[in-house]
């Protein structure tokens, strides 16, 4: 039933400039690769939005947020930007494994009733950690457009 769906990625992006581009290469090299790729930056005061506007992919779409502080504004305003029913959201300072999106779209193929799945990625701080929340819904269930 999903395989026929495009799917978006939502980046939620606030002062990465020393991870965006290890996050966007990741998910442009994803064994599944997603239709559309939604890069937030929310806020930023570094070289973030710079950076991402350099990647040539014509997958990549930036939106610069200023607003409401806080990532539930900023994955809000992804939901808006997005143009695909299924949507993957990952934080910018994370890094997908190949197969991050082939993993959560599995249990929408073998589960009509599933409406979301959550995940970890990694992301680079300190040490490397297996933490960052990740998730991947159908947009309509989460999110009604105006």
């Amino acid at each position: 039933m999903y395989l026929d769906n495009k799917i978006s990625v939502a980046v939620i992006a606030h002062n990465e400039e020393s991870n965006i581009s290890e996050c966007i290469n990741s998910i442009i090299k994803q064994s599944i690769e997603p239709d559309e790729i939604v890069v937030i930056t929310h806020n930023c005061e570094d070289r973030t939005e710079e950076i991402v506007s350099k990647f040539e992919d014509k997958r990549i779409k930036l939106i610069s947020y200023r607003g409401e502080y806080g990532t539930g504004p900023a994955r809000k305003k992804a939901f808006e930007s997005v143009h695909n029913e299924l949507v993957a959201c990952i934080d910018g300072d994370a890094i997908a494994s190949k197969h991050w999106l082939k993993y959560l779209l599995l249990p929408f193929i073998k589960k009509n009733s599933v409406n979301v799945v959550s995940g970890v990625s990694m992301f680079k701080g300190f040490y490397w950690f297996f933490s960052s929340i990740n998730f991947f819904f159908i947009k309509t269930v989460f999110y009604k457009q105006k």
